[in-house]
């Protein structure tokens, strides 16, 4: 039997009060020992439904000794030895047992597939990602990548990529993030990936905006308009208005 050390958990905690859970969620930053495994994850703690968090990576560790791994599983530091030639970006003998063409397709190289994990009985593709040796297959996760569940007692398929960061929506109900570092023999890895985690405030509905244009003007009912008329006008209107009148009373003494 494997043995698995315990993970090394340190946390800066930053305030961030998160309404409707039963504890206040936390932001901050953490340390992702090497040795994290699906037995010992890593929990970040309890978040409300809907919250969304970004979460990233950085740094390096080493699955074996000679070795240097990225969060995303590319490799840093190629492991010299012969048997895990295959692991450099391009290489050729890459294991074909489930699929796959043979050639390392995956950017910086790196590996999901353990030669070695025959000897110790134990699952030769880690405890996430896609079962297949298809280098060209983006559901397989490689060795050293960072992965994360919200599920307290997580399956295979419960756990998704990481890797350098990713934005999580926390599921109905609201859950615990845990984290692991994705490898199949942890007794010999060392060293330890920093991250953070930041709770991305609801978007603000955005005003809208006040349109122009002759097109999009609001209609408004037609007013009375004040004509200005000059004193010559003024007259001549006068003058008319009283020899209409004139006329008027003449056409009805006339009728009378």
């Amino acid at each position: 039997m494997i043995k698995f050390l315990p993970g090394k958990v340190k946390f800066l905690l930053v305030t961030m009060v998160v309404v409707g859970i039963g504890n206040p969620a936390t932001a901050g930053s953490f340390t992702l020992d090497a040795q994290t495994s699906d037995i010992n994850k890593l929990d970040l703690g309890i978040f409300a439904s809907g919250t969304r968090l970004d979460v990233k990576l950085s740094g390096t560790i080493s699955l074996t000794t000679l070795s240097s791994f990225n969060p995303d599983g590319s490799m840093e530091i190629p492991d010299p030895a012969a048997i895990f030639s295959f692991a450099i970006a391009g290489a050729s003998g890459y294991p074909t047992k489930f699929g796959g063409d043979g050639i390392n397709h995956f950017a910086g190289g790196g590996l999901n597939y353990d030669v070695l994990a025959f000897i110790f009985n134990i699952n030769p593709f880690g405890i996430a990602g896609k079962e297949t040796t298809d280098t060209k297959d983006p559901d397989a996760i490689r060795l050293g990548s960072v992965v994360g569940t919200f599920s307290k007692n997580p399956s295979r398929n419960d756990w998704f990529f990481i890797g350098l960061g990713r934005i999580l929506t926390v599921p109905k109900d609201g859950s615990h993030l845990y984290v692991a570092v994705n490898d199949t023999y942890y007794f010999n890895s060392t060293g330890a990936y920093l991250g953070t985690i930041d709770i991305i405030p609801p978007s603000e509905p955005v005003p809208e905006r006040k349109r122009s244009g002759g097109a999009n003007k609001t209609k408004h009912a037609p007013q009375n308009k004040v004509i200005k008329l000059s004193r010559l006008q003024q007259r001549r209107i006068i003058r008319t208005s009283s020899n209409f009148l004139k006329q008027r009373r003449r056409g009805c003494t006339t009728t009378r």
